[in-house]
């Protein structure tokens, strides 16, 4: 009996019942199998587990039995493992599959742990700024939140910081219920006790994450310590609030 396999990788053959079978398996590549076997009426038995080599026919060499009544025996093909796989198709494809392969399962891991990321945050950005600056500020978050970013601004939670110990209450929110920190740097920034206090949280949560977390954007040419040269920035001047919006929603698919 000649054949390929079904669309399962199983091949079904029909045998009488009661009677004892010696079944012979060749298949291209493979040493040959052979087996004895009896069927009991009614009964269903896979004889052979065979590595699936991709076009190849099987041949199944059965003697003693007649064909024609019960369903009986599985034949069943499994897919061909690596190492026959490289053997084929030789080391260069091989290689550049393997490339491929990698590259599917570090965005399929990254993907992954982004979901799992915002999972575990409550804010998807929490905005830092001196009250100069409100009005950028502000800008900014309408344009986020008609995107669907959840974002922590000042106005927006008075209701829930009420009566609250605010030194106490910002240590989560510019910690760790933020994915990123929006830090806006003017001249009035590091002038200003609050924005200081807010700022020291974030420094002592940036040395806790292991990816970037605090995202500078110069309102202007103010250098301000603890933050390094060497850091990127984003030039609001530059980018304005639509262009800072479009890189920060591309950052939340990096």
């Amino acid at each position: 009996n000649k054949g390929e396999t079904d669309s399962e990788g199983k091949m079904t053959i029909y045998l009488e019942a009661g009677r004892e079978y010696t079944i012979r398996v060749e298949a291209e590549g493979y040493d040959p199998e052979e087996k004895t076997v009896k069927i009991e009426e009614g009964t269903m038995q896979t004889v052979f587990e065979m590595e699936k080599k991709t076009g190849n026919n099987y041949i199944l060499i059965l003697s003693g039995f007649s064909v024609f009544s019960l369903l009986v025996i599985i034949f069943s093909v499994f897919k061909f493992k690596n190492k026959m796989r490289r053997k084929d198709i030789g080391p260069e494809k091989m290689e550049k599959k393997d490339v491929i392969r990698k590259k599917e399962e570090k965005k399929h891991y990254i993907e992954e742990k982004n979901k799992k990321e915002l999972k575990d945050f409550e804010f998807d950005i929490a905005i830092s700024f001196a009250g100069e600056d409100r009005h950028v500020a502000e800008n900014l978050v309408r344009a986020l939140r008609a995107e669907g970013v959840r974002v922590f601004y000042d106005d927006l939670y008075k209701h829930d910081f009420w009566g609250k110990d605010l030194r106490e209450y910002f240590q989560g929110i510019y910690g760790p219920k933020a994915r990123f920190v929006l830090l806006l740097i003017s001249k009035h920034y590091p002038i200003k006790d609050w924005t200081d206090f807010e700022f020291s949280i974030m420094k002592d949560e940036a040395k806790r994450r292991t990816n970037e977390f605090i995202l500078p954007i110069k309102l202007d040419d103010t250098k301000m310590i603890g933050v390094h040269e060497s850091i990127a920035c984003l030039d609001y001047r530059k980018e304005g609030i639509d262009g800072i919006v479009d890189r920060l929603l591309k950052k939340f698919k990096i």
